[in-house]
């Protein structure tokens, strides 16, 4: 070492040392002081880097301040080498005096924030804990979510109504199980079409008003009852009922619908009401049918002027039928005047049996001479109709009637009290007659058949 030191013309024996120095000492501290010396001039550079793209910071001032005493630092270990051969005492003690006064600066900067560091620290830590929780609370309601859409989404295909949401256009956007098989459609059909698409169209107008109204506000859901057009062309009747989503500030976003198949019901309500208004041993018109269609005719009478008859027929000595024959056969004689009868009445007039053997005929836009005539007819039918053979010779059937007309301002119950004064004023004067109310009973009329 010491020759080849020599042949480069170095005196390898540093300067001012004289103790127990050699070579291998002399390289390894120069290489250690420029290596420290080289990581201290490292640190400014980064800290000044990272102030640079970090200006917002609230410490900069102590980060400038520690980067200089690292300056310093690393300054002074680069004069430790230099010194071994050149007496750079002065420098190396003005070097030492500002790494000196940059520590002390260092340390008064960094003691007043220490309790801002910790501050600071602790903040970070609870906003850690913080969003760490909220993580866990945004999962749990992620998951809570998913299981309500899940149940939303179950619950609509499982209903057992037929549910859908339509969009502000028509055409619908979702739609479960129970309405595609009430129209005869699968789920990707059905979705392909409005609502326009397979409403009848004699129920569009009103559905669309409806829609009007739920959109302007005029009202929040609606109900009706409509028809259906299913898949294979026959008609479906339903309730439905609408209401209209909003956004939070009232926007309109979708329909939702809920829809009941009630073809079933309304043709039990149908057959019900037709019981209820049909006598069930002849098939005619009941009392209470009766009654209800000459109220209505009534009416209709008195807003337009034209006349209107009733006619009471009340069957002959009916119970001496019974007692004789029986039930059953009275009861084929009933059945059969319906078939002596009808064939003489015009296609508007409504004849019905009000109870026994009891009936009734109401004559739209009759004359009061017409009706006189018509029930001539009828008494004359009915007397000589061929009855059926009961055993001991032809059955002789003949009927009482009184006839009535109504005048403008009459009420119903006058009306009916009228014909049936005449019709019993008939059975007075000897039975087989018609007699025509006129306030006090009249004569038999004469034979209008001809």
């Amino acid at each position: 070492m010491n020759g080849f030191a020599s042949a480069a013309g170095l005196a390898l024996l540093p300067h001012g040392y004289c103790l127990a120095w050699d070579p291998t000492l002399v390289v390894t501290h120069v290489v250690s002081s420029a290596l420290i010396a080289l990581a201290y001039y490292s640190v400014p550079l980064t800290l000044l880097v990272f102030i640079r793209r970090n200006p917002s910071l609230h410490f900069n001032s102590m980060f400038g301040m520690f980067s200089l005493f690292i300056f310093a630092c690393g300054t002074g270990h680069l004069l430790d080498i230099v010194s071994l051969w050149v007496p750079v005492y002065r420098l190396e003690l003005s070097v030492k005096v500002v790494t000196a006064a940059a520590s002390l600066a260092t340390a008064a900067l960094l003691w007043p924030l220490l309790p801002k560091a910790t501050a600071l620290l602790r903040f970070h830590r609870e906003t850690g804990d913080t969003l760490r929780r909220l993580n866990a609370e945004l999962g749990e309601s992620h998951a809570a979510l998913a299981e309500s859409n899940e149940r939303f989404r179950l619950t609509l295909q499982n209903a057992p109504i037929g549910l859908a949401t339509v969009s502000l256009d028509g055409s619908f956007l979702s739609a479960n199980q129970a309405l595609c098989e009430m129209l005869g459609y699968a789920e990707g059909q059905l979705l392909a079409k409005s609502f326009r698409e397979i409403t009848h169209p004699d129920d569009l107008a009103q559905d669309e008003l409806c829609i009007s109204q739920l959109l302007y506000g005029e009202r929040s859901s609606y109900r009706l009852e409509k028809r259906y057009l299913h898949r294979f062309g026959y008609v479906v009747h339903i309730q439905l009922d609408v209401s209209l989503l909003r956004s939070v500030d009232g926007r309109p976003l979708q329909f939702i619908a809920q829809i009941q198949d009630i073809t079933h019901r309304l043709r039990q309500t149908r057959t019900l009401e037709q019981h209820a208004s049909t006598d069930e041993l002849t098939g005619l018109p009941n009392r209470r049918a009766f009654v209800a269609a000459a109220a209505r005719e009534l009416i209709r009478a008195t807003h337009s002027g034209a006349p209107l008859g009733l006619v009471m027929l009340d069957l002959d000595h009916f119970k001496a039928v019974n007692d004789r024959y029986g039930h059953a056969a009275g009861d084929g004689v009933l059945r059969a005047v319906k078939d002596v009868v009808q064939p003489l009445l015009r296609p508007g007039d409504t004849f019905a049996r009000l109870g026994g053997e009891e009936f009734a005929v109401l004559l739209p836009q009759c004359e009061p001479a017409q009706c006189a005539a018509l029930a001539e007819r009828l008494r004359a039918a009915i007397a000589c109709a061929a009855w059926t053979d009961l055993g001991d010779g032809a059955l002789a059937i003949t009927a009482s009637l009184g006839v009535c007309s109504a005048g403008r301002g009459d009420e119903l119950e006058r009306v009916l009290e009228r014909a049936d004064r005449a019709m019993y004023a008939a059975k007075r004067g000897g039975r087989d007659r018609v007699v025509v109310a006129s306030g006090a009973a009249s004569e038999s009329m004469p034979d209008y058949s001809a």
